[in-house]
């Protein structure tokens, strides 16, 4: 049997990089859909990593972290957080009134139902 060298894994890795899927656009069919459950949902089945702890090392684990920070890939968690009044006006100032997403230039109901009325329109 062939074994591929690394040189060879490296020019195929290489020559696949931003190619679609090959099931891109396509939809499994009912039969394949059953032939996947009765494989990954089957009863006693388990997946790869359950009950594994330390498959990474705390070295490895921080090496992740710090490229993952400085790479702007996820912030740090800000749950349980409380923040302070300040903090939370300063986020409400930023975005509200025109400064919102969604502004629509001071549109509401009572603006709408003026513009519409009768007396306003040309004759």
């Amino acid at each position: 049997m062939y074994k591929m060298t690394e040189e060879h894994k490296r020019n195929i890795s290489k020559a696949m990089k931003g190619r679609a899927s090959g099931m891109r656009g396509r939809k499994h069919s009912a039969e394949s859909i059953e032939k996947m459950k009765k494989t990954f949902f089957a009863k006693g089945h388990q997946p790869w990593n359950k009950g594994k702890t330390g498959v990474y090392t705390k070295e490895h684990l921080k090496k992740i972290s710090e490229k993952s920070k400085e790479l702007g890939l996820r912030p740090p968690s800000q749950l349980g957080v409380k923040q302070s009044p300040e903090a939370i006006a300063k986020k409400v100032a930023k975005c509200s009134g025109k400064l919102h997403w969604n502004w629509q230039g001071g549109i509401t109901p009572e603006t709408q139902e003026r513009i519409n009325d009768s007396k306003w329109k040309e004759k």
